[in-house]
């Protein structure tokens, strides 16, 4: 089975990623030995995250044991056959999402720090030199790949919030997924570190929701609002998720 989390842009990605990994350990798969096995030289694979297309996952998730958990991250959109996965039981997806205004911000900010460096790493934060160009980005991402991953309903979907206040939440969740208890996952040091905050993954901040609303002006948040005003009802609760 593959244990895939997608995430958008600057919503706690990486550490629900992370999350999965070490659970995937947990329950008895090596992920070094299964990724060298089945994703070593797959174009647009680096380690355990997918870039590009997913539409072969399926042969991946074909070709791993019955007791095998892989977990892979991506932010990438569904694959074609994803529904056909998740019902075969070959597939579990964990989805991290974070309100559009914090995501462009975040988004804005971590270019801000790349150029202060004077590096060249992670271009696509680095050109983000405006808040409406942030703010561009996250919605481009939010339409062309968050939507269509809530809107196929499958997976379970985390906001920030709950990601980083609400640990017992999200491993409950992965716990399911993995098919392991969650006292499994807590007795694991590496688990308590990370839910605790006692350990950070890389280029993870808990931040605080609604910054935005102070940095941001008028003008840039009510044409934030105009592009993807049903995404935000949905974040702020005013919305379901099958009303996306």
């Amino acid at each position: 089975m593959i244990i895939l989390t997608y995430g958008q842009p600057k919503s706690a990605s990486t550490y629900l990623a992370e999350l999965a990994r070490r659970a995937c350990a947990i329950a008895g798969s090596n992920q070094n030995d299964l990724r060298a096995s089945h994703l070593a030289g797959r174009p647009g694979v680096s380690g355990g995250f997918w870039a590009g297309g997913l539409n072969g996952l399926a042969k991946v998730a074909a070709d791993l044991a019955p007791e095998d958990r892989l977990a892979i991250k991506t932010h990438s959109p569904p694959p074609r056959d994803l529904s056909e996965l998740v019902a075969q039981g070959q597939l579990r997806i964990l989805i991290s999402y974070r309100h559009p205004g914090d995501a462009a911000l975040s988004m804005f900010e971590a270019g801000e720090a790349i150029r202060a460096e004077g590096g060249d790493r992670q271009p696509a934060f680095a050109s983000l030199t405006t808040h409406r160009a942030a703010i561009d980005a996250a919605v481009a991402h939010v339409r062309n790949t968050l939507l269509p991953w809530l809107r196929s309903g499958q997976g379970d979907a985390f906001p920030f919030d709950v990601l980083v206040n609400e640990p017992d939440k999200v491993l409950s969740q992965i716990a399911a997924a993995v098919g392991i208890g969650v006292d499994a996952l807590m007795a694991d040091r590496a688990i308590r570190n990370l839910v605790s905050g006692r350990k950070r993954v890389y280029n993870f901040n808990t931040g605080q929701s609604g910054r935005y609303r102070d940095a941001f002006s008028a003008e840039d948040i009510a044409y934030l609002t105009d592009q993807i005003g049903p995404f935000i009802d949905f974040c702020e609760d005013r919305l379901p998720r099958e009303a996306l």
